[in-house]
Formats: C-alpha cells, structure tokens, sequence
C-alpha cells in the first residue's frame, strides 16, 4: 500500500514571479509500483493538478518526492484568479475534497 508523507514547503510565502520547491514522500509497504505522483493545490475550489511526473516505488521503500513549482503555477491563467493562498498536497490520485493539505501564501 503506497502512503504519502506530507508536503514540505521550501517556504511558506511565495512572492510572484518565483518557483517553489516541494518536499514529499512515499511509503510502500508491498510490491515495488510504478505511478503518477502530483502535487494538487486549490484555492476555493477543487483539488487541481499542478505537475506530476512517474516515479517507482520498491517493496519497502521509503521514496523523498522533489519537485519545483514554476510561477506560473501560482497566477493567472492556470488559476481563475490569482490566488493570495494556496493549499498543497502529493497524491497518486485527485485528493477527496475532505482531505488537507500544506498552505502556502502568495505575493
């Protein structure tokens, strides 16, 4: 079963026209698996896919995730509006609208 560890921000505000780097993990207490792994944010609304990439996960394993946000992850247009904050979370699926994530600031 692939658990997820939280996410860790590299800082809690984000200024614009900066990237962000994230911090994640996953446990995996059966056979080695291949997934996507993404790190969702929302604002207001539903969980949305920020970036994703495809990692394995061995029998055992304790994985460290890296991932750097780009700017335009925290502004219009990928956004409705720009954001002033911002909820994060890594995830193998969209995360369930009762699940919490990490918050972050921006400008």
């Amino acid at each position: 079963m692939l658990r997820f560890i939280d996410v860790i921000p590299s800082r809690e505000r984000v200024l614009p026209g900066e990237s962000l780097n994230i911090l994640g993990g996953a446990a995996n207490s059966e056979d080695a698996v291949t997934v996507h792994i993404g790190v969702w944010g929302r604002t207001e609304g539903s969980w949305r896919l920020m970036m994703s990439r495809t990692v394995t996960v061995e029998k055992d394993e304790h994985k460290h995730l890296y991932f750097t946000l780009p700017p335009e992850l925290f502004a219009e247009p990928f956004w409705e509006n720009a954001p002033e904050e911002l909820e994060l979370i890594i995830r193998d699926r969209k995360p369930e609208e009762s699940e919490y994530g990490v918050m972050i600031f921006i400008g």
